[in-house]
C-alpha cells in the first residue's frame, strides 16, 4: 500500500470518527427535569394506595431515551415503605404514577422519597416528596376501674341486668271503710226479742 492510500484512509477514519462525536452531541446528549404533583404528604402506618402524579420534561438538548429511578428504594424498603412507578423509560416528555405503601411496622417520622433520571437526557436535578409517618391514634378504653378500701371494683361501660327477687311482703287485700248496713238485722232481733219476752209474760200471768 502506497502512502497516498494510507493518508487516504487515515483522513477518512479522521472524518467519520467527528462526526460520530458531532452526531452523539447533537442528538443524543440532553437534561430532563422532574415535577410531583405534589411535595409532601402524611399518613399513617399500615396504609397503602398512596399516588402521586410526576412528569419527566425535556430540559435541552434532544429527547432521547430516559430511565426513572427510586434513588433510596433500599433505605426506604428497610424501613417498610414501598415505592413503585407506572412508567419508568422512555423519551422525554413523559408522564406516570408513583405509589407509596407504609407498613404497620413503620415508624412515625418524616421520609423522602427521591426521584432522578438518568440515561441520554439524565435531570439537572432530583425531585424529592416528604413522605411523614403519623404516629398510631392511641386507643381508649371503655372500661374504668376503682379501687375501694375494701377489695377492687370494676366498673364497665357495659348495661348490667340485676334479677329482683320476689316480693315477700304480705299481702293487703283491699277493704272498703264504708260501714255495713246492719239496720234491718238490729231491728229484726229486737222484734224477736219483744215477742219473746211478751209470750212469756202472757203465759205468767195465765198460771
Amino acid at each position: 500500500m502506497d502512502i497516498k492510500n494510507r493518508i487516504a484512509i487515515i483522513g477518512t477514519a479522521i472524518i467519520l470518527l467527528l462526526l460520530s462525536v458531532s452526531y452523539s452531541s447533537a442528538t443524543v446528549i440532553g437534561s430532563s427535569s422532574i415535577t410531583l404533583n405534589t411535595s409532601a404528604i402524611s399518613t399513617q402506618p399500615g396504609t397503602s394506595g398512596i399516588h402521586v402524579s410526576y412528569t419527566v420534561s425535556l430540559a435541552s438538548g434532544t429527547t432521547w431515551g430516559t430511565t426513572l429511578n427510586v434513588v433510596d428504594s433500599s433505605y426506604l424498603s428497610s424501613k417498610g415503605i414501598t415505592v413503585s412507578l407506572s412508567k419508568s423509560y422512555a423519551d422525554p416528555p413523559y408522564s406516570g404514577t408513583m405509589s407509596v405503601s407504609v407498613s404497620g411496622t413503620t415508624n412515625p417520622g418524616t421520609y423522602n422519597v427521591t426521584l432522578n433520571a438518568t440515561g441520554d437526557d439524565p435531570s439537572a436535578s432530583d425531585a424529592v416528596l416528604s413522605l411523614t409517618v403519623l404516629a398510631k391514634p392511641t386507643s381508649v378504653s371503655n372500661s374504668t376501674n376503682a379501687t375501694s378500701t375494701t377489695g377492687t371494683t370494676s366498673l364497665s361501660s357495659s348495661p348490667t341486668y340485676v334479677s329482683t327477687p320476689p316480693s315477700t311482703a304480705p299481702t293487703t287485700v283491699p277493704y272498703s271503710t264504708t260501714p255495713a248496713n246492719y239496720t234491718y238485722d238490729y231491728v229484726a232481733v229486737i222484734v224477736v226479742v219483744i215477742i219473746v219476752v211478751a209470750a212469756a209474760i202472757l203465759l205468767r200471768k195465765r198460771h
